[in-house]
């Protein structure tokens, strides 16, 4: 049965394993992030190709074509109970085994490949977006017209789109004329594509790539996506602060994060030092995620603290929900473990006292048989 299924899907898996040799799968950005705006940034070809008749170059329409071809491919296959049984249906007398068997190691094998397919036309897609909006950047008529859209300068899909008030109720079909779903690109385009995130990546805030940077080492971005951080993340600076200088105040109502890049600060509650905060960590994200004054003073232990400061959009939150869900989720995972800590540290102090407690117990008691053993001898001394 295993060898009946591999060959109704080895042309798909054929296909998949080409494409993934072509650009592989990029797992920095989210599942279908790309995906789900196919439509916006096809229509967006249009748009500045109306605008500015250089604007398409042929490597452009190649990726183009290559994106819709393989979207158009794929969309072919489905996974429904009429299908499953035309193909049970077809399989030779000499292969043996239920209707359910083939069901369940067909539906696993395709739902894995149905999974590496998102991700490499999710991965096709973000390449085709970055380009677009590079040879936007070059073009006078399409950079006019963004600044008439806005007056801040648009450089996303996301924002186009966003930014248009009169949205077209008219939904364009786009099929591709080309019978190859394996495009071939040559070497110097192939190289050409494949660095375009690295040229994104140059006009990214150095000071934002920092931080994107470093996100596996900090648990308020756990799971982010790099994209995601790049929209939510905005007004970064880099701040030093001299031993003993104010970084946020108790009882203050802003709203900005702290990622402490160097150094050591010290966390104050009213006139009490209670805690450390070392090289690596993030504070201020629970005021600025609930809005309410900031619970403690933080000022700077020694001359060597740096820190980036940010502050999150929050007005993308119904645009890009998953990204603030994982955030939440962080903050939640991370007050969880504080609190732990908190208990943990508590009860080690506990423990430390009921052991101090016992060893003066113990000591007394040994003082005390010494002192009985000398009184019984005096009092014998004494008879």
């Amino acid at each position: 049965m295993e060898k009946y299924v591999n060959a109704l899907l080895e042309d798909l898996n054929k296909t998949v394993q080409h494409h993934q040799g072509i650009f592989g799968v990029n797992e920095s950005i989210s599942t279908t992030s790309y995906l789900n705006l196919r439509i916006q940034i096809f229509d967006l070809i249009q748009i500045f190709s109306s605008l500015d008749q250089k604007f398409a170059k042929a490597e452009l329409l190649l990726l183009f074509e290559d994106v819709v071809t393989i979207l158009d491919y794929f969309d072919k296959f489905k996974l429904t109970s009429e299908v499953l049984i035309n193909l049970y249906a077809k399989k030779p007398s000499t292969i043996s085994g239920s209707y359910e068997n083939f069901d369940q190691l067909y539906s696993k094998k395709f739902k894995i490949l149905k999974m590496k397919v998102i991700g490499l036309i999710n991965t096709k897609l973000y390449l085709l977006d970055i380009f677009i909006w590079k040879e936007a950047s070059k073009s006078r008529s399409i950079l006019f017209f963004l600044k008439q859209k806005n007056p801040i300068l648009i450089t996303s899909t996301k924002e186009f789109f966003k930014a248009s008030k009169n949205k077209s109720k008219v939904r364009v079909t786009y099929t591709s004329l080309n019978k190859n779903v394996k495009t071939i690109y040559e070497p110097n385009i192939l190289k050409y594509i494949k660095n375009l995130p690295n040229e994104s990546d140059k006009n990214t805030n150095p000071l934002l790539q920092k931080l994107i940077s470093s996100k596996d080492s900090i648990a308020f971005f756990k799971g982010m996506f790099d994209d995601d951080m790049k929209e939510i993340i905005t007004d970064i600076n880099f701040i030093k602060f001299k031993k003993h200088e104010t970084i946020l105040e108790e009882f203050d109502d802003s709203s900005e994060i702290y990622y402490l890049l160097s150094g050591v600060a010290r966390v104050i509650v009213g006139s009490n030092a209670l805690a450390v905060i070392e090289q690596g960590n993030i504070f201020g994200e629970f005021s600025s995620i609930t809005g309410e004054k900031r619970k403690a003073t933080i000022k700077a232990n020694d001359d060597k603290v740096t820190v980036l400061r940010f502050k999150l959009n929050f007005d993308l939150y119904e645009s890009i929900p998953y990204a603030f869900t994982q955030l939440f989720k962080n903050v939640i995972d991370s007050l969880i473990l504080k609190l732990n800590n908190s208990n943990v540290h508590k009860i080690a102090a506990e423990e430390k006292m009921k052991g101090n407690i016992g060893r003066r117990i113990n000591e007394a008691t040994k003082h005390l048989k010494t002192e009985n053993k000398a009184i019984k001898i005096l009092k014998e001394a004494v008879k």
